[in-house]
């Protein structure tokens, strides 16, 4: 969704609040990201939180297929 956005990791963590490393973490999958968080990424991103959910559904539903 970032790149695709063409943001860098440090954009979203500048726009969300968060820290500059965390995007990166989240990426990789190095971490439990709380309701909070996830917030934090969804607005980073410059999305609403159901959009958010919406398309990390619809990529794992690709990766399935």
């Amino acid at each position: 969704m970032r790149r695709a956005r063409r943001l860098t990791q440090e954009d979203v963590a500048r726009a969300g609040k968060l820290g500059h490393k965390y995007p990166g973490q989240a990426e990789r999958g190095e971490l439990d990201p709380k309701l909070e968080s996830m917030v934090a990424l969804a607005g980073g991103l410059d999305m609403q939180l159901g959009e958010f959910f919406r398309e990390i559904a619809d990529a794992f539903d690709a990766a399935e297929r």
